[in-house]
């Protein structure tokens, strides 16, 4: 297989080819614009009683304390006791009404998602986990996954995650300039990082990054910086997402004097980013996620949370917004929270989801991406659109390793 060689021309060009659009970062087939809605709540059931007999569990939890300008992610603004309680009665309903679907199958990674779950009490986050951990069986291979914020962990809490197996930690850094942070309304960041640095090695965090490239006020130099800071800091992987601004945010950006970087200055962020961390002997996994060297075998399979030890082919979502995804469907919750709550407590939830029954032709695809990701073989047609540089022989390079969402866009749809 092709050796990186990042100091030569092919490397930027390839970055300019293949970033200077957008692709996918989520893996799900068909696209939600194309889903049929024909799932009925038999096939669903009868779904996950053929799938494997592990299974991934998704908990969305959309509360964050303030409005992060640049994020399209499905959140609520809401420290409120009353609000966390409300989502707590919906999640257990969602919970309970799974025990039997799954009461022969065993929990392989559970993910806390958002939003910034840490929001919550330690003592409604404990309450949760202990409602998941007796309605579920845990595999023997078992991992807990959470997503936060520096300023959103303390030492109390963490000791709660670790005594509830929650050991994988997700941190959406973004960037470290302060100028930066600022734009974003992540205005208390810095003056967290200390802290949330000193928990991190006392109690041996295994932590991943994620950042993104394009936001307004950011330089090449001021976000090698902060990224050069970051590797300091030992962590597992560092993810660095390109801006994308959902069309809903238009006119708020513009009301706000909200200016990201054009194309080609994210592109060459993104290159830049690139180098920096492949001298570092961090290894790219794909997705703009690269693993650090003291993390390799691990980090193989790749969802919709981003890359884990493994998963299973079949991931329950639960809160609003959710995903859920068997190799024959794909059910999404109600987006709006206030909705979800209501359909929950009318137990009305299944009947005003958005679902599809997937296709022989959805399956054959999706085993074609699955296949890519893990073990790196993509099928002659679709290598025959790309440059031995990319892909050679069926196999995907270690080139073709960083722009791999872009190959796996190129499968016959």
């Amino acid at each position: 297989m092709k050796d990186l060689d990042i100091n030569n021309d092919t490397l930027k060009h390839l970055f300019q080819k293949f970033r200077s659009s957008s692709s996918s970062r989520y893996l799900f087939q068909p696209s939600i614009s194309k889903w049929n809605n024909d799932l009925n709540e038999s096939d669903y059931e009868n779904h996950i009683s053929e799938s494997s007999d592990t299974f991934d569990l998704y908990i969305h939890i959309p509360f964050c304390s303030n409005f992060c300008t640049f994020c399209g992610c499905n959140i609520k603004t809401s420290t409120q006791e009353k609000d966390h309680k409300n989502l707590l009665e919906a999640l257990f309903y969602e919970i309970s009404i799974h025990k039997k679907l799954l009461k022969n199958k065993k929990l392989l990674n559970l993910y806390l998602g958002g939003g910034t779950p840490s929001l919550l009490s330690t003592d409604m986050m404990k309450s949760l986990l202990n409602e998941v951990y007796s309605s579920y069986n845990l595999s023997a291979n078992f991992e807990g996954h959470i997503e936060t914020t520096p300023y959103n962990l303390n030492e109390s809490y963490i000791t709660i995650l670790k005594e509830m197996n929650i050991i994988n930690i997700k941190i959406g850094i973004q960037d470290l300039n302060q100028s930066v942070l600022n734009r974003i309304n992540r205005t208390k960041q810095s003056e967290s990082l200390n802290k949330f640095l000193e928990l991190k090695k006392k109690y041996n965090l295994k932590i991943q990054i994620e950042l993104v490239a394009g936001l307004p006020n950011q330089t090449e130099n001021s976000f090698i910086k902060s990224l050069d800071e970051i590797v300091s800091w030992d962590v597992e992987t560092i993810t660095i997402y390109p801006l994308a601004i959902k069309d809903n945010l238009s006119k708020l950006h513009s009301d706000l004097g909200f200016i990201p970087l054009n194309s080609d200055e994210k592109v060459n962020l993104m290159f830049k980013s690139a180098q920096s961390l492949l001298k570092k002997n961090f290894k790219p996994l794909g997705f703009d996620c690269y693993r650090s060297s003291n993390s390799i075998g691990k980090y193989k399979a790749r969802s919709t949370f981003g890359f884990s030890t493994s998963k299973s082919d079949l991931l329950i979502g639960i809160g609003p917004s959710a995903i859920s995804i068997g190799k024959k469907f794909i059910k999404r919750n109600e987006n709006i929270y206030e909705k979800y709550l209501y359909l929950c407590r009318q137990n009305n939830l299944f009947n005003q989801s958005f679902k599809h029954k997937m296709t022989e032709k959805n399956i054959l695809i999706n085993n074609k991406i699955d296949s890519a990701i893990q073990r790196n073989e993509i099928d002659i047609e679709t290598s025959s659109k790309f440059d031995s540089n990319l892909v050679e022989n069926g196999q995907i390079t270690n080139y073709g390793r960083l722009f791999l969402s872009s190959i796996l866009d190129k499968l016959p749809r």
